[in-house]
């Protein structure tokens, strides 16, 4: 259900996340003021991308060992060269005991390279596309604990680029559909104000144009096209996506069954449209309309988004001397609104 709650959330609002978090750091004498930023700063981020893995309702237990197993990897001829460096191991590469200060010091050195290559390994900076620091301290009964307070923006596309990238999901998949939920809301406007009798003779144009765009773009991506949901249909992908995660991604078409085996290989494009009334002139015959809204591309294996666009909010002043004209114009408008991801979308796909 909180994954569910959350997909709906990211449909209708903004996906560069406002976060607070906290990160914690236990130094030891001789750590410079800059490498205890350093990783204060990199526990803060992971602390950002765990809670963040959870919100998208994502498996964090088998990631963050996946996460571990690749970095001990990682670290493995680090650490070989250390010990050929400090005398840790003799020339052919077994453990030689050190003792007094030169333990000391090989204790040390390998402390340093352990945290920061952990601070830098995964990328996992690139979550966050801007940040403030709001405290960072010290415990008042340990002076070696530190602490580290931000608020940041964070981007949960990359978030979710980078959890699959560790739980390692093929790249080779054949797509069954790709849905498309549109969602409307006017705000201080009636669809006689846009110039249309009805939500549909406005509505209905735009999504045909939408699915020739889309039909050119990615028809032959998917095995059985490109379907406008409707209410029930939209219910059932909802219901889809409550299933526990153990069950959206298993390869048994038995398990899921053939039509929740048909969603599972399918994704959603929800675009997300609102008009708002500025002003409207009567005398003048003019009327302000501002449009904003969003777009998100949704992995139906298990809610994933798999890309986002915020549509900047613009206001556009439209003739009501002609209604048709009137529709016509802002049907264009609304229409370039998610055309350059349309164009975009195979390339987005081949990525996923």
């Amino acid at each position: 259900m909180k994954k569910l709650i959350l997909l709906l959330l990211l449909a209708t609002n903004t996906l560069a996340a406002s976060v607070s978090a906290r990160g914690q750091f236990t130094s030891k004498p001789g750590d410079s003021l800059s490498f205890i930023k350093e990783q204060l700063y990199a526990n803060t981020v992971r602390n950002v991308l765990d809670s963040e893995l959870e919100k998208l309702g994502l498996d964090t237990k088998t990631f963050w060992q996946n996460y571990e197993t690749q970095f001990d990897e990682y670290f493995a001829p680090i650490k070989e060269n250390y010990d050929r460096e400090t005398g840790a191991v003799d020339a052919e590469g077994n453990p030689v005991t050190l003792t007094g200060s030169a333990l000391e010091r090989y204790q040390r050195g390998i402390r340093s390279k352990r945290l920061k290559a952990r601070a830098s390994f995964g990328g996992f900076n690139s979550i966050i596309s801007s940040y403030t620091v709001k405290k960072m301290s010290k415990s008042l009964s340990r002076a070696d604990t530190h602490y580290y307070n931000i608020d940041a923006k964070v981007n949960r596309k990359l978030v979710s680029e980078i959890y699959y990238r560790y739980i390692g999901q093929g790249k080779t998949r054949n797509f069954t559909k790709l849905y498309l939920n549109i969602n409307y809301k006017l705000k201080d406007l009636t669809w006689e104000e846009v110039g249309v009798s009805s939500q549909s003779k406005f509505t209905d144009v735009v999504e045909d144009h939408w699915l020739k765009e889309l039909g050119e773009s990615v028809g032959g991506v998917f095995l059985e096209g490109i379907e406008v949901v409707n209410p029930s249909t939209r219910q059932e992908i909802f219901e889809h996506l409550k299933k526990p995660l153990v069950v959206l991604r298993s390869n048994e078409g038995e398990i899921l069954g053939t039509r929740q085996e048909e969603l599972r290989n399918s994704l959603m494009l929800t675009l997300d449209i609102a008009l708002e009334k500025e002003f409207k002139d009567e005398k003048q015959k003019q009327i302000n309309i501002q449009t904003f809204g969003g777009l998100v591309l949704t992995d139906l294996r298990d809610g994933t988004i798999v890309n986002f666009k915020d549509f900047e909010a613009k206001g556009q002043q439209y003739s009501t001397v002609d209604p048709h004209k009137q529709s016509s114009d802002i049907a264009s408008f609304v229409y370039q609104l998610p055309i350059s991801e349309m164009k975009g979308l195979k390339r987005t796909i081949k990525e996923k």
